[in-house]
């Protein structure tokens, strides 16, 4: 089982957290949203998974790399 744990690309404010631990994702799904310099920018599953863990919850102010959620295929 892989297990990848997704970044924040860039620093600001989650939005919103579109699915819960254990969820099923595909590729290209929106996971999250983060708010950044009055832009809101989706975090994508990159490949069919389940959310394992979520590390963030919405109002977060977070940083760039800063870990969000694991995913496993």
């Amino acid at each position: 089982m892989k297990k990848t744990i997704i970044k924040s690309d860039v620093a600001g404010v989650v939005n919103e957290i579109c699915f819960s631990k254990g969820d099923i994702v595909k590729k290209g799904e929106s996971l999250l949203f983060i708010e950044s310099m009055k832009m809101e920018i989706p975090i994508e599953a990159p490949f069919d998974s389940e959310i394992e863990e979520i590390f963030t919850k919405k109002d977060e102010v977070i940083s760039q790399n800063q870990p969000l959620l694991t995913l496993k295929s």
